[in-house]
């Protein structure tokens, strides 16, 4: 029954020796692994700031580039329009003659 038991010294020992090893790693592995983690945070942060501000361009530009079109089409419209005119006129002369 001896060996299942274990004497007063070894608990305290292994207790001392456990908080021993929690204070090293407080000390040399808690504070590394804790700023990796909040380092780790502020990037994926960054990024995801950084994704709106390019969702907010790439809305931007594509307002910008509809804006474009229309006004292309408004003008390709205007100028179709008066070759049709000029065609016209063209034709009449030409009957006339």
């Amino acid at each position: 029954m001896d060996l299942v038991t274990p004497s007063i010294g070894l608990v305290f020992w292994t207790a001392i020796s456990f908080l021993i090893l929690l204070v090293l790693l407080k000390k040399l592995a808690w504070k590394p692994m804790l700023g990796a983690i909040h380092e780790r945070e502020r990037s994926i942060e960054d990024a995801l700031n950084r994704a709106d501000l390019a969702r907010e361009e790439m809305a931007r530009l594509s307002n910008e580039n509809e804006a474009l079109l229309k006004q292309a089409r408004v003008e390709r419209d205007e100028i179709l329009k008066e070759a049709k005119e000029i065609k016209d006129q063209i034709v009449a002369e030409a009957k006339k003659a």
